[in-house]
C-alpha cells in the first residue's frame, strides 16, 4: 500500500496554511499604521537566499490535469 499521497497532501496543505497566515499578515500591515512596523527589521540577503533556496528543495510542483 502507497502511502506517499498522505504525506504529499499534509505538504500541500500545510503550504496553504503557510499561504494564507502570510496573506492575513500583509492584509494586516496594509491595515495598521506605519509607525507600528517601525522596529520591525528587513530580512537579510542571506535569511532571503535561505528561505528560497528551502522553497525551491522542499515546494512540491504540481500537475494540472483540466478536464
Amino acid at each position: 500500500m502507497d502511502l506517499n499521497f498522505i504525506d504529499e497532501q499534509r505538504n500541500a496543505d500545510l503550504l496553504d496554511a503557510m499561504a494564507d497566515l502570510v496573506y492575513e499578515q500583509e492584509q494586516a500591515m496594509r491595515e495598521s499604521n506605519q509607525s507600528d512596523w517601525d522596529g520591525i527589521d528587513e530580512i537579510s540577503v542571506e535569511e532571503r537566499n535561505a528561505c528560497d533556496h528551502y522553497n525551491e528543495r522542499y515546494a512540491y510542483p504540481s500537475i494540472y490535469q483540466g478536464d
